[in-house]
């Protein structure tokens, strides 16, 4: 099978700064982002685990992850140029974990990780999960 790499630096794996999770816990990241003009361009891939919901400017883009073996996740693509808008905009991914496998999850580490390329008038730039996320 051909594989192909997806390299996703230098964006972060990100979740709570505690050690302990407890099954079923949804955190919301929030990163706000100003832009000079009318995006050309904001697109990327995105991945969490258990699941993700990223909204722009409070507008759901998607939901995910695609559905997939879980012992080797798939990163998801992402298009959101037509949620920006000149100025402020507020981009929120919503992760909610499982937790422990039960037989049909496969246990794993809780977080997200994401990143985007998106070209404004003044250029282009990246948009990665980092420690610029609120929690």
């Amino acid at each position: 099978m051909d594989e192909q790499r997806i390299d996703l630096s230098p964006a972060g794996w990100l979740w709570l700064p505690g050690e302990r999770t407890l099954p079923n816990t949804q955190v919301q990241f929030r990163r706000e982002l100003t832009l000079d003009g009318p995006p050309v361009r904001a697109a990327g891939w995105i991945f969490a685990d258990s699941r993700y919901l990223l909204k722009v400017n409070g507008e759901r883009v998607q939901w995910g992850p695609a559905p997939a073996d879980p012992r080797w996740p798939e990163v998801d693509p992402v298009d959101f140029s037509a949620f920006l808008k000149p100025g402020r905009n507020l981009i929120t991914v919503d992760v909610l974990w499982f937790g422990v496998g039960e037989g049909t999850y496969v246990p794993s580490n809780p977080g997200f990780i994401f990143k985007a390329e998106i070209e404004d008038r003044s250029g282009t730039f990246q948009l990665v999960s980092d420690q610029r996320w609120q929690v």
